[in-house]
């Protein structure tokens, strides 16, 4: 960012005053700390990454680690978020996610050692506060739509309410407790070993209770699951298309007895339907289904804006 204040106070009045803020207070992005945070990839600060939406402007590595630093990244967050954004290019139809009117956004999910290296919250509270990593991982991403793509409320986004992942939405699978291989090995041929990022069209996360009756067995699980996943599904989301199913690690644990992953997305598959001809799913692939959370008879399902036809893409996270 040229020609910009360097003081926090004025840098923070300069962003607001032209609509390049989220609200929130950030580091300056000074040539020194953005050199630290560039220094962690081995990419030139001039690449270009994508035109960004709704702008169209240019989104390079350079100003993508201005806003890594503005977000409060620590440089070695930063090939997650660089991994979050080459992931993002792919995706067809990015500017229907963020100017439309049902506010969806990115989720970034992170997966393998990376977890763990950059301290990712994967268990309790996930999608709240109190981790660095979490909250600036997704605000980086955030930042880049809002000051390089002008996604603004009212002028780039449309959104008629929007939901609190557009300040950030970044969260990591809680693979030491999950019975099955971990996400990304699903959404992309990847070793369960190999850190990589899951970019994902999402709506806010809808809470999943236990299931039907005082005593639920494993099916009644899945009943809950696919219930609360088909009731809550809106608009855009009504379309077949994927589906996150977050699992906590209760019912993960008890599914994780009796059932593979596999025949946990088949049952997905054949019962997230809104009457006998309208399946929610293409097909038992599109159940995107991981472990996270922390103890309690809870899931959560996150819905995708499977109008704009932008699925799950994993990316690699770079060494």
């Amino acid at each position: 960012m040229d020609n910009v204040p360097t003081e926090p106070e004025e840098l923070f009045e300069y962003l607001h005053e032209n609509e390049l803020s989220d609200g929130l207070p950030v580091i300056p992005p000074t040539d020194e700390r953005v050199a630290d945070t560039l220094a962690t990839v081995d990419r030139p600060g001039g690449e270009t990454l994508m035109q960004i939406p709704t702008s169209f402007d240019e989104l390079t590595v350079e100003s993508l680690a201005s806003c890594a630093v503005m977000a409060g990244c620590r440089p070695e967050y930063f090939p997650a978020v660089l991994a979050a954004m080459e992931g993002l290019a792919e995706w067809p139809n990015l500017r229907a996610v963020m100017a439309t009117t049902s506010g969806f956004c990115p989720a970034v999910i992170v997966n393998g050692p990376a977890r763990n290296d950059l301290d990712v919250n994967c268990g309790t509270g996930l999608f709240g506060p109190g981790y660095r990593a979490n909250a600036t991982i997704g605000r980086a991403v955030s930042l880049a739509f809002i000051t390089v793509g002008r996604v603004y409320p009212g002028t780039g986004t449309k959104a008629t309410h929007a939901h609190p992942g557009r300040y950030t939405y970044c969260f990591g699978e809680f693979e030491e407790e999950s019975p099955w291989d971990p996400l990304h090995t699903d959404t992309a041929d990847l070793d369960p070993d190999t850190s990589a990022v899951t970019v994902y069209p999402a709506h806010s996360p809808h809470l999943l209770d236990e299931g039907i009756g005082p005593d639920p067995d494993d099916e009644d699980i899945l009943e809950g699951l696919a219930h609360g996943a088909t009731e809550s599904a809106m608009g855009p989301s009504t379309m077949p298309g994927p589906m996150l199913f977050v699992l906590g690690q209760d019912h993960a644990g008890r599914l994780g007895q009796d059932y593979e992953k596999q025949e946990v997305k088949e049952y997905l598959h054949d019962h997230c339907r809104w009457g006998d001809d309208n399946p929610l799913l293409r097909s038992p692939d599109d159940a995107l289904v991981m472990v996270a959370g922390g103890i309690g008879n809870y899931s959560s399902v996150i819905h995708s804006m499977t109008a704009a036809g932008n699925d799950a893409v994993t990316t690699p996270i770079p060494e």
